[in-house]
């Protein structure tokens, strides 16, 4: 935040048991109340708000990201906006930032990526 002298438009954050995009959410809006926090989580997890983005599907092989239940530490008011996420798309950015950035991520950082994209759409 002090890069961006306290001004920040959005924060795209994957979610798992939800603690890092609560406590990233509460620190930032403390400065700037007016950042929109997405949260990134794949189809067939149920953490997304409203209920209704929560669509049954397979399983999904991304890790560290999306639950079948909601955890405790799970704070999802502390989300404005979710974006799921699909597999494919998410393997195939991680992919991408390995062999053109020299980033060495996983699949859940290329579902954030993925998620940042649709979000700035």
């Amino acid at each position: 935040m002090f890069q961006t002298d306290g001004h920040l438009d959005a924060v795209v954050i994957g979610v798992g048991t939800g603690g890092t995009i609560a406590g990233i959410s509460r620190k930032i809006k403390e400065r700037s109340p007016n950042t929109i926090v997405v949260g990134s989580d794949p189809i067939g997890s149920i953490l997304a708000l409203p209920g209704e983005l929560n669509v049954p599907g397979g399983s999904y092989k991304v890790e560290g990201v999306g639950y079948d239940f909601i955890p405790r530490t799970c704070q999802r008011d502390c989300v404005d906006h979710w974006i799921k996420t699909e597999d494919v798309g998410s393997l195939t950015l991680a992919r991408k930032l390995i062999r053109k950035e020299g980033l060495l991520v996983g699949g859940s950082s290329g579902g954030t990526l993925y998620s940042a994209l649709q979000f700035i759409k």
